[in-house]
């Protein structure tokens, strides 16, 4: 405990909280009497001075309660079929999404629908439709309030399918919501600390899109304020397959820079309290212009910390003040435990501050060299590495992907987007002192940014970029301890002994979870019921000719999109279709003269056969849960 003990207690009561959520439905019954006995027990344990047993009491106790306040604010979507319905909801705007006519507001607040209980303090993607009806101007802060139509986001059925539901757990988000312009009032103007954060990042963004080209301007916008939601997707999906999607969000990266450029400029104020003062709000204005992301939130306050520290003339270890930053991120928003942005992002400081000696030295023994050039690849690839280590099995938990070429994008990209996010705050900051030294300045920029983008796109494109699917987890997991294994090694004997070990190991592992897997966890069959029909999707795993059986719910249905039915029907060569009901005859229809199918009518009594076959409780066209 002597030793880094904000670390232990915060790994402790990591473990602690994650193996107490497999538990919830004993303990949350007796809540209070387990929380009223710990305490009596720290308190014991205390005051005989056994202070081991208090510290492991003291930690379980705080895993406790957060677990218990995590569990009271979570929403669990059910199984069943749940239909889009009436709510209101009055809430702050925290964020507005303007892109080709559509309008998107992020607000956070108080939902109330009748199927429902209230739901205080949570955030909604509300979608405007009717614009030209629109009376008022929205604005960030604002305060509204607007009847709409909420629905839950959708559970992921299909492999290619978009996972809604991580989505909104990843960003705090409850419910999609759907309100008409002239629906919406509002109710309290924002405050004066909301209108200049919104006039600033407003004032920002005007002058990056008059410095650079319609393809950099979105990343240019995304690396200042943080905003990413007018880059194209598919610009968002390489940079993830190669493992640099934090160039691309408001990381520790970016803090570490901004924060460099800050301390520079302050190297003329000799009080160094001043300028602890003055660096301080420096970095919390960024962090607050940015969003106040989890990422920018800890490498903001890490950086604070470090100078702190200066200021003082101490050495504080940076493993306990990272430790310190997350614990006290964590005490404050209890819901970060679960966050994969948080995760990441303490994952990778974490990875680096562990294991990034080991690697370097070893890189070193293999060939060790003055030459700048190759110590900075070396530099670079035991940076990359330690972080991957704990941060690969994240991404892979939460996206299914795993980036292969990381390293190597990584040690291209990171020099150049560093060059980039210099050059592009001088830019920023020339533009409100002479403009056209801005402009001359953001031609720099604009090119190193467009050649980012240029080597990351050719590099997403490789054979070998990326993993990805339904085992990707087990592999990151099996391939960050292969390598700390492997580089763990002290003797080019020991080195040769573990990789012949992990050659014959590893592979039998992924063979045993890959068969593991196809009999526990995967079904050849998926059911997708819908309000007004349903339809089993039989043999996915079959490319050439899956079986679809579409049974109506409700009379006279017409033919809409349906991203399910539209994807087996575009990627599988001759799909069998057999309905019964309007729906079906109407789809068939409408896909005879696109697509190469195969339908058959069936008969009413066959969902008998149906329900017995997907071995359903309850009748097939009845039937209202969702089966993977």
């Amino acid at each position: 405990m002597k030793e880094f003990p904000i670390f232990k207690f915060l790994i402790l009561l990591s473990i602690f909280v994650y193996s107490l959520n497999y538990f919830k439905e004993f303990y949350l019954n007796f809540f209070l009497i387990i929380l009223i006995s710990l305490l009596i027990c720290l308190v014991f344990t205390l005051f005989f001075k056994l202070n081991y047993l208090a510290y492991i009491i003291a930690t379980f106790t705080t895993a406790l309660i957060i677990n218990h306040n995590i569990i009271n604010s979570d929403i669990n979507y059910p199984n069943k079929l749940i239909p889009i319905q009436k709510a209101i909801l009055t809430g702050k705007i925290i964020n507005i999404i303007d892109k080709d006519s559509n309008l998107k507001l992020i607000i956070r607040g108080d939902l109330d629908a009748k199927s429902l209980s209230l739901i205080k303090n949570t955030k909604v993607i509300l979608k405007i439709s009717e614009l030209e009806s629109l009376r008022i101007k929205l604005r960030i802060g604002d305060i509204i309030y607007t009847t709409l139509k909420i629905r839950a986001p959708h559970k992921k059925l299909i492999n290619q399918d978009f996972d809604e539901i991580q989505y909104f757990r990843a960003n705090n988000y409850s419910f999609y919501g759907y309100a008409k312009a002239k629906d919406l009032v509002i109710i309290d103007n924002r405050n004066i600390f909301d209108e200049i954060v919104d006039n600033a990042r407003v004032n920002i963004k005007f002058k990056i899109y008059n410095l650079f080209s319609k393809d950099i301007a979105p990343i240019a916008l995304a690396l200042i304020t943080g905003d990413k939601s007018e880059i194209d997707f598919d610009v968002k999906r390489n940079f993830s397959f190669t493992g640099t999607a934090h160039l691309l969000a408001v990381s520790g990266t970016h803090v570490g820079i901004i924060a460099t450029i800050i301390f520079v400029l302050l190297g003329m104020v000799f009080n160094q309290w001043i300028k602890l003062i003055i660096f301080s709000i420096c970095i919390i204005s960024f962090v607050i212009l940015t969003g106040n992301q989890p990422s920018a939130i800890r490498a903001g306050l890490m950086s604070i910390v470090i100078v702190f520290s200066r200021t003082l003339e101490r050495d504080i270890h940076t493993l306990n003040s990272l430790s310190l930053v997350a614990l006290i991120m964590l005490l404050v928003d209890n819901n970060l435990f679960y966050s994969p942005g948080f995760q990441m992002s303490v994952g990778s400081v974490l990875g680096i501050l562990l294991f990034y000696k080991l690697i370097n030295n070893q890189f070193k023994k293999i060939y060790n060299s003055n030459n700048s050039f190759i110590n900075y690849i070396y530099l670079s690839l035991a940076i990359t590495i330690s972080a991957s280590i704990v941060v690969t099995p994240i991404v892979a938990y939460f996206f299914n992907i795993y980036s292969i070429v990381s390293p190597l994008a990584n040690l291209i990209e990171i020099p150049i987007f560093t060059i980039s996010m210099i050059g592009l705050v001088i830019t920023i900051i020339f533009s409100y002192i002479y403009f056209p030294l801005a402009q001359l300045t953001s031609l720099s920029v604009n090119l190193l940014l467009k050649s980012l983008l240029g080597i990351n796109n050719y590099l997403s494109k490789l054979d070998f970029a990326y993993i990805s699917g339904d085992l990707t987890f087990i592999i990151a997991i099996l391939t960050s301890i292969s390598i700390l294994y492997l580089l763990s090694s002290n003797t080019l004997k020991l080195f040769i002994f573990r990789l012949t070990t992990i050659s014959f190991v590893v592979p039998l592992i992924y063979i045993y979870s890959l068969s593991y897997y196809s009999i526990h966890h995967y079904s050849n069959s998926i059911i997708i019921p819908t309000s007004n029909y349903i339809y089993t999707i039989d043999d996915t795993n079959n490319k050439v000719s899956p079986n679809i059986y579409i049974f109506d719910r409700k009379p006279k249905l017409k033919p809409f999109y349906d991203k399910y039915l539209t994807y087996i029907i575009d990627n599988y060569s001759k799909p069998k279709i057999y309905f019964c009901g309007n729906y079906g005859i109407a789809l068939i229809d409408y896909y005879k003269n696109k697509s190469a199918i195969y339908s058959k009518m069936l008969s009413p009594d066959f969902s008998d056969t149906l329900t017995k076959y997907l071995k359903l409780k309850d009748n097939f066209i009845q039937h209202i849960d969702y089966e993977n």
